[in-house]
């Protein structure tokens, strides 16, 4: 038996309000008790995000208005989060630290940009010094490639999705006291026994 799609509730007779910039949408109507109301949608969602009534038709105007601003700003903060360069350039280095009961460290290169959105990115390896009991620094080794590459998408703020469990963000640069780049900040790591 096929399964049945919920839709929206749309009352009839209604106005119909939509965002300039995104998909939400506002029906006006009256209620059965002759109440002024309205009910809203963000997106494409079929659970409205507001169902209200109002004493009045200016406060109703009101809400509706300022919900809609609301709405048009979350589409346009979207569309610009989206469209944001990723800012990472070939050589730059990414690190992920990640772990239970433990703090692992990976480091990534950026070996090619692939497109205007997406990075080809390649596991390097880490030169790892000890400073206790099973925790310490590690620093990335430019070039020293471990793994094959792989395509992935940076948010716009330049944060890579490893897997499920893991982002790659990218690693802070030192510099000498004359400002020039001197290498990458260690990162902490701890081992469980």
């Amino acid at each position: 038996m096929p399964s049945t799609k919920p839709a929206r509730f749309i009352p009839a007779p209604s106005v119909c309000i939509r965002s300039k910039l995104s998909p939400s949408v506002v029906y006006l109507y009256k209620t059965t008790a002759g109440k002024l109301a309205a009910v809203g949608y963000a997106g494409r969602t079929v659970k409205p995000t507001f169902h209200h009534s109002f004493g009045a038709a200016d406060k109703r105007q009101t809400f509706v208005a300022a919900w809609m601003r609301d709405e048009d700003k979350k589409a346009t903060a979207k569309a610009a989060r989206r469209d944001a360069p990723h800012g990472l350039a070939v050589g730059d280095v990414l690190v992920a630290s990640w772990g239970y009961e433990q703090t692992n460290v990976d480091f990534y290169q950026v070996v090619r940009l692939a497109g205007a959105k997406s990075v080809a990115i390649r596991p390097i390896k880490s030169e790892k010094h000890n400073d206790g009991d099973m925790t310490g620094y590690a620093v990335p080794l430019i070039d020293q490639f471990e793994g094959d590459a792989r395509t992935v998408r940076p948010t716009s703020d330049g944060w890579v999705r490893i897997n499920s469990h893991t982002h790659a963000r990218k690693a802070e640069r030192t510099t000498g006291a004359d400002g020039q780049p001197l290498g990458y900040k260690p990162q902490r790591w701890t081992a469980y026994a």
